[in-house]
């Protein structure tokens, strides 16, 4: 059965057929031609491969493979300008970064407050045991930043300079008292930062905020919103707000000032 169908194709492959040219007035005959179903296809691919190899010649032989490229260059020169301009951008922002970074190190690290020896607050916090902290000779009275509870204590001995307090997320952080705002910025790891100067050589520290509602140079009032509270910063653990005391370049515990 497979060699009767076998055979049949072979015939048909094999098969003669005429292809004949007449003029239509006269019937007269001026073309004619004998072909199989093989020649047709020899025929048919050759043409094929012609017309693909000229068509090949076409383009790069002519401008218009000049033309193509140009197009490319031009799609290529315009996705090199917007890298770079994505670039550029990336870099004005770490610089910003890094300049604010810089400016809260200096609050901390370079700040006098009115004491007679210049040395970082940190140089003070890391020599104090937890039990003989100083106290200033004064308590004024400091309202609590954010309504909540304090989930972590003061402890200069584990570098923890202040305490977190834990509120409802996006709650209004509040200034403790009459301030003058000295930087609003932002760092990788305490992320939304407010650093506050109030009367009698105190400074408050605000970290891990989720929006910052005051510039530097604002002055606030007791009280007044000045950031809404979040969980910013690499090394915040969820929303809390990280709440820092000084004075005199002393870390104090914000629990012996603050009525939280």
């Amino acid at each position: 059965m497979k060699m009767k169908i076998k055979k049949n194709f072979r015939e048909k492959l094999e098969k003669r057929y005429q292809l004949v040219l007449r003029e239509d007035k006269t019937l007269a005959e001026t073309f004619r031609i004998k072909l199989t179903l093989v020649n047709v296809l020899i025929i048919s691919f050759s043409l094929f491969a012609i017309g693909f190899f000229l068509s090949f010649l076409l383009i790069i032989k002519t401008p218009i493979i000049y033309l193509t490229q140009e197009v490319s260059s031009i799609e290529l020169q315009k996705a090199n300008r917007n890298l770079m301009q994505k670039v550029n951008e990336l870099e004005i922002e770490v610089k910003k970064l890094e300049k604010k970074e810089k400016q809260l190190q200096s609050i901390l690290e370079s700040v006098n407050w009115q004491s007679k020896e210049k040395k970082s607050p940190y140089f003070f916090a890391q020599n104090i045991a937890p039990n003989v902290q100083p106290k200033a000779n004064f308590t004024p009275i400091f309202k609590s930043p954010l309504a909540g509870i304090v989930s972590k204590e003061f402890d200069p001995l584990m570098e923890h300079y202040g305490v977190d307090l834990v509120g409802k997320e996006n709650s209004p952080v509040k200034a403790i008292a009459r301030a003058t705002v000295v930087f609003s910025g932002w760092t990788p790891n305490n992320g939304h930062v407010l650093v506050l100067q109030h009367g009698q050589n105190f400074v408050s520290i605000y970290k891990h905020n989720s929006t910052i509602l005051k510039k530097e140079g604002n002055f606030v009032q007791q009280g007044e919103t000045i950031a809404i509270n979040g969980n910013s910063g690499e090394l915040s653990t969820g929303p809390h707000l990280h709440f820092e005391l000084w004075h005199n370049g002393t870390a104090q515990d914000p629990e012996d000032f603050v009525g939280f």
